[in-house]
C-alpha cells in the first residue's frame, strides 16, 4: 500500500478548514446570544425600539456597540472589522470599569488602614 501524500493532504486540508468553520461559527452563535441579549436590556424588542426620545439614541449605541453578525452589509474585512472593534470597545470598557473598581478598593484600604482585625460583632473569616 502506497501512501499518496497529495490526498492525505487534501483531506487533512478540508477537515481542519471545516474543524475551523464549525468552531468559528460556534463562537459566532454565542456572540449573537450575547450581543442579543444585551439589546434587549437596552431596549429592543423584535428588532425594534420603542418611539420614545430615547428610542432613536438606544439604536445608535446597539448599533455602534452590539451589532449582529448578519445585519453588516459591507465587504467581509469591513464586516470583521466593525465587529472586532465594537467586541475590542465592550473588553476595553468591562477592563477600564474593573481597574476602576481596583483603584476605589484601594482608596478604601488606604484611607481606613485596611481591615488590620476583627471588629465586634463580626463572623468569623475560618
Amino acid at each position: 500500500m502506497k501512501l499518496d501524500l497529495a490526498k492525505l493532504r487534501e483531506r487533512l486540508g478540508s477537515a481542519s478548514t471545516s474543524a475551523v468553520s464549525n468552531v468559528g461559527e460556534g463562537i459566532g452563535r454565542v456572540d449573537d446570544s450575547v450581543q442579543g441579549a444585551a439589546r434587549y436590556l437596552i431596549g429592543e424588542r423584535d428588532g425594534e425600539f420603542p418611539d420614545t426620545k430615547w428610542g432613536n439614541a438606544r439604536r445608535l449605541y446597539t448599533d455602534v456597540m452590539h451589532p449582529y453578525r448578519n445585519e453588516l452589509d459591507a465587504e467581509p474585512l469591513e464586516n470583521a472589522m466593525v465587529l472586532g472593534g465594537s467586541r475590542a470597545l465592550q473588553a476595553g470598557l468591562i477592563t477600564a470599569a474593573g481597574a476602576g473598581l481596583l483603584n476605589l478598593t484601594n482608596e478604601f484600604y488606604n484611607r481606613y488602614e485596611g481591615a488590620d482585625y476583627q471588629e465586634p460583632g463580626q463572623l468569623h473569616l475560618q
